[in-house]
């Protein structure tokens, strides 16, 4: 049974272009992302999503350079995308990560595999609410799952965001994460503010060869209301948007 996680990455983004790409600690987003998902212990591979668009040719050159396997196929469907990376990386289970997370949590994403039963559901989920800050989602499917999405999708945000068809025609369920996580924080990257909290949190906390241990990070914004809450006007975009 083999377990992949794949992570969309595009440089055009409508609120922060390039944002992959921006330097934190001297690397790339990009970097940080795919180094935190590869310390995860019940993965085989992790992959890059990118599209066929010009402008990503600097995705794939990346991935080329750091020994990072990836797939490119259209920018407006996403869920092809990920169809098609699935195939041809032979995933029975694919684990879905968005590029504009760098401290995305290993401890997570191996918890919430475990703790997947792919006899019994299509697909599973961290349950996210107030409890928990924009920077831990991720969900994991059965490559079955993503071929029926695939074929009966037909609604454009179904085809931009993977997940809508099996989510709901399909059977689902949650994983509740260990309340240690728990703050009422955005720690994702959409915008300059977003930018801007996260570069403060990885010239804080991050050093060469340790990966930034989150408990500490949310122990210090629990403290620091006035750092946590660099950010906290940003909306969510929906999916809908």
């Amino acid at each position: 049974m083999k377990t992949n996680i794949i992570i969309q990455a595009r440089m055009w983004s409508t609120r922060l272009p390039w944002k992959v790409m921006l330097s934190l600690a001297w690397k790339p987003v990009l970097w940080h992302v795919v180094e935190r998902c590869k310390k995860c212990k019940n993965i085989d591979d992790v992959i890059i999503a990118t599209t066929t668009n010009s402008e990503d040719d600097i995705i794939e050159r990346w991935c080329i350079n750091n020994n990072v396997k990836y797939y490119r196929w259209s920018s407006d469907n996403v869920l092809n995308r990920y169809y098609n990376a699935a195939k041809k990386f032979k995933s029975d289970n694919i684990v879905r990560i968005t590029s504009d997370c760098p401290l995305i949590e290993p401890e997570i994403i191996d918890n919430l595999i475990k703790n997947f039963d792919y006899n019994k559901f299509d697909y599973k989920t961290i349950c996210i609410n107030w409890l928990y800050p924009r920077w831990l989602d991720c969900e994991i499917f059965t490559f079955n799952s993503l071929k029926i999405a695939t074929v009966n999708s037909w609604k454009k945000h179904e085809k931009e965001h993977v997940t809508p068809y099996i989510v709901n025609n399909l059977n689902t369920d949650i994983y509740f994460i260990n309340e240690k996580f728990s703050i009422d924080a955005r720690l994702t990257l959409d915008t300059l503010k977003d930018y801007e909290l996260i570069s403060y949190i990885y010239d804080k906390f991050y050093k060469k060869f340790k990966w930034i241990d989150i408990v500490e990070v949310i122990a210090f914004l629990r403290l620091n209301k006035d750092i946590k809450d660099i950010n906290k006007n940003i909306l969510q975009k929906s999916i809908y948007d």
